[in-house]
Order: structure tokens, then C-alpha cells, then sequence
């Protein structure tokens, strides 16, 4: 019976050894993908958004109202404006809907 539990044990081990490098690679191809897709991004701005940036953009992206955006970001509703009009003078776009 001992063998047979340290086996499993063993076993138990390496899956687990085996699925944190399943995840380390699958973190990897995410940022991969992540900074593929900021390239093209970047290809058409005028300048880089900035990290903040993205984050409210990716919020928009979820259809969120500038209430929404602040109250998840921790942030005053005119910071969420100040960023959104960052964003749109680097896209070049005057409303929400030629983003979206």
C-alpha cells in the first residue's frame, strides 16, 4: 500500500509540475498576443496610449458608462473623461461609436 501512495504521490507531482509549465506558456503566448496586438495598435496612433489608457479603453470596449469606468478604476468621472479624450485625439475619432 505505501508504494502504491507514494506512486500516486509521485504521479500527483509531476501533473502538477506539468501543468505549471502548461500555464507559464500559455502566459507567455498571452503576452506575446498581448504585445502583437499593441504593435498594430501602435502602427495607427499618432503617439502610444498609455497604460491607464488601455484600461479605459478596454473598458469602453465592454460598453461601460463613464460612472461605470470610475467607480471600477477607483477614479473620478473626469479623469475617465481627461483619458477618453486622450484616446480619442490619438485615434483621431470624435465619439465612442467610431471606436467600438
Amino acid at each position: 500500500m505505501k508504494i502504491k501512495a507514494t506512486e500516486r504521490w509521485e504521479r500527483a507531482k509531476i501533473r502538477l509540475k506539468k501543468a505549471k509549465v502548461e500555464l507559464q506558456l500559455a502566459k507567455i503566448e498571452i503576452d506575446a498576443a498581448r504585445n502583437e496586438l499593441k504593435n498594430e495598435l501602435f502602427g495607427i496612433l499618432s503617439e502610444p496610449l498609455t497604460s491607464r489608457e488601455l484600461v479605459v479603453l478596454g473598458c469602453m470596449q465592454r460598453i461601460m458608462t463613464n460612472k461605470e469606468i470610475a467607480s471600477e478604476l477607483n477614479i473620478e468621472v473626469r479623469t475617465v473623461k481627461f483619458h477618453i479624450g486622450n484616446i480619442f485625439k490619438k485615434f483621431g475619432v470624435t465619439e465612442r461609436s467610431e471606436l467600438l
